[in-house]
């Protein structure tokens, strides 16, 4: 009876070749019942990649989500599914693959269609959950996209779609951010940095009560922690296992573009910046408060070492702030 029922009107269904409900043994609601389309695909979001980005002017901060993740809720007779996704192209890339689990089995996803912001995969009859992968775009320093475009994540079927909830949220900003900057020396075969910039790269002033710290391993000399400017002061020295803190902390915001310095000095005065064989890694890192975490940006220099971009130990130390 669906089957009749989608190609002729409600009238003729009921009157088709002289024959009224009666004649067939249906009252209305049976009838009714007959015609009913299927139901819509449903299902949620879940497992969610999230990309900040803020507006052009730097005052408000967008966190927009990616489901990676949709679990398929609908019944077996909603029948095959496709699941849509259009998102950012500025914020995410995505594999052009996917996979889907299918009478508990994972299986790879058949790509129905793509393009620069969009694909959509195949959802047969069985799938419980769908998978895609995204990964977030590294922005920075250009973090101020205009007019961000939320990401859409809709279910189609025979009897309609849904729509997912994956709007981004909105909040007002004070961007700010560091990127640190050292020259390295070495003693006893260990490195450590001898002297740290600490660049506020804005658009806002670095806030007080950031930590800086240059972490040393123990079998180096006895340093001297020493601040070259006013916005930072050594703040204390620790011991965590084999190795010694010297922190630093922002005791006034440090503006948009300047630079404050600070420097460790072994005690006989002498900095050395031969290399040795190197044993341990010096390493210099950023402890940003909660209150002020959201708004800082995303510099990838809030942790420095002695390597090079692809992870091995620099070979000299002759040249300054290599890292």
């Amino acid at each position: 009876m669906s089957g009749i029922g989608a190609h002729l009107s409600r009238r003729s269904f009921l009157v088709a070749g002289g024959i009224g409900m009666a004649a067939i043994g249906l009252n209305p609601s049976a009838a009714q019942a007959a015609t009913v389309a299927l139901p819509a695909p449903s299902g949620t979001a879940g497992d969610e990649l999230r990309a900040t980005c803020f507006s052009s002017d730097w005052g408000t901060r967008y966190d927009v989500p990616f489901p990676a993740t949709v679990e398929l809720t609908s019944s077996p007779e909603v029948g095959n599914v496709v699941v849509e996704y259009r998102w950012d192209p500025r914020l995410f890339a995505v594999d052009v693959a996917g996979f889907v689990m299918r009478n508990a089995q994972f299986e790879a996803a058949t790509v129905i269609d793509s393009a620069e912001g969009y694909l959509a995969v195949a959802a047969p009859v069985g799938t419980t959950a769908v998978y895609v992968q995204p990964r977030r775009i590294d922005l920075y320093p250009n973090e101020n996209v205009r007019d961000p475009i939320d990401t859409s994540v809709v279910l189609r079927g025979s009897g309609g779609s849904t729509a997912l909830d994956a709007a981004s949220s909105q909040f007002g900003a004070a961007p700010w951010g560091v990127e640190l900057l050292a020259e390295w020396a070495a003693s006893a075969g260990y490195s450590y940095a001898s002297f740290v910039d600490v660049v506020s790269v804005g658009p806002n002033p670095v806030p007080v009560g950031v930590i800086v710290t240059a972490r040393v391993y123990q079998a180096v000399e006895s340093l001297v922690a020493d601040a070259d400017s006013d916005q930072v002061e050594a703040s204390g020295v620790a011991q965590p296992t084999r190795s010694v803190d010297y922190s630093f902390s922002v005791v006034e915001e440090i503006a948009a573009g300047d630079v404050a310095r600070f420097a460790l000095t072994p005690t006989d005065g002498e900095i050395s910046t031969s290399r040795t064989t190197l044993a341990q890694l010096g390493q210099v890192f950023v402890t940003v408060p909660d209150a002020v975490r959201a708004d800082a940006r995303a510099t990838g220099k809030y942790s420095i070492a002695p390597v090079t971009p692809s992870g091995t130990e620099l070979t000299d130390f002759s040249v300054p702030r290599k890292a």
